[in-house]
């Protein structure tokens, strides 16, 4: 038996070499109501822009039913900058990377296996902002976003649609 607030690891997932997509299917179940997900990007061919999607019974939700608030800061911004996306493809800039050196996001589910609620999540990510200083830039998102249909979700899917992810490890835990 598990104490309430301890992590247990469910399952992962690794790539080594180029690939626009990485998925973990099946990790989520009755067992839990509560996960943790965390994304390990250890290169890139070049700047990405890496999009969170769920997994229903049918494969990869891209149906626009994905809302989403995001917070931007980099270190060399004065302010902060917002952003709120709603009836999206996908939960928007989960990870953002603009060197080849990558980053990582960690993200709460919550619900994510009940029929009868809707799925939502909490990510922050940490990368490095460089495009047109030639000194890099520490870059953190924190992000609150909602699947909007009262579903059964099965796993989680990381992809990119204009760059490869050539490292990169994405696993999940669950929780009570």
């Amino acid at each position: 038996l598990m104490a309430a607030g301890q992590l247990e690891f469910i399952k992962q997932t690794t790539v080594t070499s180029s690939t626009t997509n990485l998925a973990v299917t099946d990790c989520f179940s009755a067992d839990y109501t509560n996960y943790k997900v965390q994304l390990e990007q250890n290169s890139l061919s070049q700047e990405a822009s890496l999009e969170t999607r769920v997994i229903n019974a049918s494969g990869v939700v891209s149906a626009s039913q994905y809302d989403l608030v995001l917070l931007s800061m980099r270190s060399s911004d004065s302010v902060a900058s917002e952003t709120k996306s709603v009836n999206n493809d996908k939960w928007q800039f989960t990870m953002y990377g603009e060197s080849t050196g990558g980053g990582f996001y960690m993200a709460k589910l919550f619900n994510p296996f009940a029929s009868d609620k809707f799925t939502t999540m909490q990510s922050q990510m940490q990368s490095q902002y460089i495009h047109t200083s030639p000194t890099h830039r520490d870059q953190t998102r924190y992000q609150h976003g909602v699947y909007t249909v009262a579903e059964s979700i099965t796993g989680i899917s990381v992809h990119t649609t204009n760059s490869a992810i050539n490292n990169a490890t994405l696993t999940v835990w669950g929780y009570k």
